[in-house]
């Protein structure tokens, strides 16, 4: 019986994706797996996402339309409400699959077991997979600091334990791209993350998704993040890269200093390199 087994808390955050927010929730109220509760943070959306929101009230445990700090902060924000024992995020243009939650819920979720990993796919604005991360295992830190060299996995392929939030959360706000990596580290170094090889989410490429939109910058952001938590050996081939080729992509250092906040990061991983204050 569903009673018996774990909760699930469902956040969604979201803003001004109206064009992408009703097939994702639709994607969570269909599932055949009934004891979780959605939560959906928006961040004050001028667009039409409010009355979608509205549209499925009853169906969606807790919703506020405020504005926010980014995304991070949503998440955030959504999982201090949460009462589930596993926890899930999924933006407002990606999709879960049919019969997930219950994959999900049926696991063995040992104790040890801090984060589980489904199969995720990148799809285009007609439905089509246009990009599949390798699947392998075991997923660790060290894999983990070959995040992007290969050992990628989609964000919205994983769920993880309020044990593993507990210890390694919340969201790092300062980070604008890989806050996910960033907490799947941190999760690895508590925690066994398992991998399962079934499908589990879509998430889809449009020119507004800030990971299509802006690629390089996620790439330097990533690599800086990695460095922190001590993979500067894997990720200093993809900096020198980066700096080298800075001219070809277009980017300044004071570009990038204006998008995000780099500068405590940069700080940090030349203090755990060098030893400086």
């Amino acid at each position: 019986m569903e009673s018996n087994l774990p909760k699930i808390s469902i956040v969604t955050p979201s803003y001004n994706q109206g064009q992408f927010l009703e097939k994702t929730i639709l994607s969570v109220i269909n599932q055949d797996y009934k004891n979780f509760e959605y939560i959906v943070i928006d961040g004050g959306s001028t667009d039409n996402s409010v009355e979608l929101i509205k549209k499925y009230d009853s169906q969606i445990d807790y919703w506020v339309s405020e504005p926010d700090n980014g995304q991070s902060d949503a998440i955030n924000k959504g999982f201090k409400r949460a009462t589930g024992t596993i926890f899930y995020w999924i933006n407002s243009d990606d999709y879960l699959l049919p019969n997930v939650l219950s994959k999900v819920a049926n696991y063995n979720w040992k104790k040890e077991i801090g984060a589980l990993v489904g199969i995720g796919h990148i799809i285009n604005l007609n439905n089509e997979i246009i990009y599949t991360p390798n699947y392998y295992k075991p997923i660790d830190t060290q894999s983990l600091f070959q995040w992007t060299d290969g050992k990628d996995f989609m964000q919205p392929a994983c769920f993880f334990s309020k044990s593993a939030w507990d210890v390694c959360g919340p969201l790092n706000e300062e980070l604008y791209f890989c806050m996910d990596v960033d907490l799947w580290i941190n999760i690895s170094k508590k925690y066994k993350i398992d991998r399962i090889n079934e499908d589990f989410a879509h998430a889809c490429a449009h020119e507004n998704a800030k990971t299509t939109a802006e690629e390089n910058k996620m790439k330097l952001e990533t690599y800086l993040m990695i460095s922190y938590h001590g993979g500067f050996d894997t990720s200093k081939k993809g900096l020198f890269s980066f700096f080298e080729n800075s001219q070809k992509r277009n980017i300044t250092s004071k570009e990038v200093l204006q998008h995000f906040s780099l500068k405590k990061l940069i700080k940090l991983v030349l203090k755990k390199a060098f030893g400086s204050k």
